[in-house]
């Protein structure tokens, strides 16, 4: 269980372009990104609806210095800030930590969101421990999921065919506001084949995922509240190469990595002459991680010497 709470204690004036986009990240309240001390870049909600990627992963890989990878497991990206290693890359959603269990230096929790509840993404690339820790050494990713909106009802809905795979990816969202309450609910599944290569299909590179997520908030006077619910799975493995014949039998898997989370929010527009708002949210995070590594010698292969 975690929890934190934030109070911004000076205003913002927007004139700009830049001014405009408001952030979190970079102070863990909204500021405008001209008067950010670090340096951001913000993927936002219509760069989102208009981009034809396949996934948000290839997105993010159009960022300088930002590198997404899946070393070795197939669905299980990775992202990197200026070379530093994923593991001292800070993942955020809403504000909020995904923890995970480090499995060495190239394992850090990577892409375990549901796409299709995405507003936008923040992405602060350098040292930022000062406010985040020792895992934000490279960088911090902030994932803000979409909350709400200025009509009852909007939406979205997405089939992606990929070809390398032959495998379909199907998402949809819808979300709105009505009286004093606004709501997000989503939902994708993805189902990958074998990975095709000029020399044929590569065994063990096939990976299944899916992912839902809900949110509710409700205003009265300056207070908002919130409560966020979302859950995301996936199974994978990895392709390895043995052309000598040294196994009989390999095969590394993960075939179950689960994350559940609750959320609560809270936020108090004070708009005094110090003190403009008030922040706090506490959340619960579950992740489940099933590892299965399976090797069988060939007992006819030659062995070292003693």
């Amino acid at each position: 269980m975690s929890g934190a709470a934030f109070a911004a204690t000076s205003p913002t004036h927007a004139s700009t372009s830049d001014e405009d986009t408001v952030i979190v990240t970079a102070n863990r309240t909204e500021s405008s990104l001209w008067d950010s001390p670090a340096t951001i870049q913000v993927i936002d909600r219509q760069t989102l609806q208009n981009s034809t990627s396949v996934s948000i992963a290839d997105d993010l890989q159009d960022i300088p210095g930002v590198e997404v990878t899946d070393n070795a497991l197939a669905g299980r990206k990775q992202i990197r800030i200026r070379g530093e290693a994923s593991s001292r890359v800070l993942i955020l959603i809403d504000g909020q930590v995904v923890s995970y269990q480090r499995a060495g230096q190239n394992y850090g929790a990577g892409l375990l969101i549901d796409e299709s509840a995405l507003e936008r993404i923040e992405v602060v690339k350098g040292p930022y421990s000062v406010l985040y820790g020792s895992q934000a050494i490279g960088g911090v990713v902030n994932f803000i999921t979409k909350k709400g909106g200025d009509k009852p009802l909007g939406g979205s809905v997405k089939a992606v065919y990929n070809s390398a795979t032959a495998g379909w990816e199907e998402s949809a969202a819808a979300w709105g506001s009505f009286g004093n309450f606004d709501y997000r609910i989503n939902g994708s599944y993805s189902d990958q084949g074998d990975r095709d290569t000029p020399d044929g299909r590569l065994p063990n590179t096939n990976f299944r995922n899916n992912g839902q997520g809900v949110w509710l908030g409700y205003n009265f006077d300056r207070h908002k509240i919130g409560l966020s619910l979302d859950r995301y799975k996936l199974s994978t493995q990895t392709w390895f190469d043995d052309p000598e014949g040294q196994f009989d039998d390999f095969s590394v898997k993960i075939p179950k990595l689960e994350r559940e989370k609750i959320g609560l929010f809270y936020d108090y527009a004070a708009d005094g002459d110090y003190l403009k708002n008030i922040h706090i949210d506490a959340y619960s995070q579950t992740i489940e991680r099933k590892f299965e590594n399976r090797v069988k010698n060939d007992p006819g292969y030659p062995q070292p010497d003693d």
